[in-house]
């Protein structure tokens, strides 16, 4: 197989997340699966990417440590949980959407990556946003917006404790580099408590409550 400058962007997006199903990939490159198929499996016979059927639905493709080094990401070979399953591959095909659009997309991976480098420490870019605690959180994903700073998307597929969603909403409305949170939610009540949680701080305008397309979180 001849790997081309496409091949690479498969692989790149792939490695960016945790992992993504053919039809994710697809999407976010703009071509047909049956066009991307063939190239996933050219890329998995040069080492590239590896498969994985943890469930019994679509398998997923994880960028291999040659992947990720053949295109330049710092980032360690991602492993299949599954106890999160189901929610980083919906966040993966969320992220396939904005990538469709040609939005600017930073992954949770890369997030941490950046403020874990220590030769960063002196940036002044810090995607982590800080909680009342002390801790930090980092969101599913970040998405450029034209002020310059960032949509931070939020997958909730269950109900989070309310004091855990108090401290994230919390945290995000002391952080400066977020403009809006998104919270994609998988059911009417879940987010009808983000909803409260939010008006109950005084961050109603700060949090956008949708719903998620399950049909596309499916692929």
């Amino acid at each position: 197989m001849r790997l081309t400058p496409g091949d690479f962007d498969v692989v790149r997006f792939v490695g960016r997340h945790r992992f993504a199903t053919a039809a994710q990939v697809a999407r976010a490159m703009g071509r047909s699966e049956k066009k991307i198929y063939p190239r996933l499996l050219g890329l998995r016979s040069a080492g590239l990417v590896a498969f994985e059927r943890p469930l019994i639905a679509p398998g997923v493709y994880l960028a291999t440590r040659q992947g990720l080094g053949a295109v330049g990401l710092a980032l360690p070979p991602a492993t299949v949980e599954l106890a999160t399953f189901i929610h980083d591959r919906t966040v993966t095909d969320v992220a396939a959407g904005f990538e469709a659009d040609d939005g600017e997309v930073i992954s949770e991976r890369e997030m941490r990556s950046w403020d874990e480098n220590p030769d960063n420490r002196d940036s002044d870019v810090t995607y982590a946003v800080g909680l009342p605690s002390g801790g930090r959180h980092y969101p599913d994903l970040l998405v450029g917006v034209a002020s310059g700073q960032w949509q931070a998307i939020e997958v909730e597929l269950t109900r989070k404790p309310r004091q855990r969603r108090e401290r994230i909403l919390t945290g995000y409305a002391g952080a400066r580099h977020i403009d809006r949170v998104v919270y994609l939610v998988d059911g009417q009540p879940i987010g009808e408590l983000v909803r409260r949680t939010a008006e109950a701080l005084g961050i109603a305008d700060l949090v956008t409550v949708r719903p998620l397309n399950h049909k596309e979180a499916a692929a």
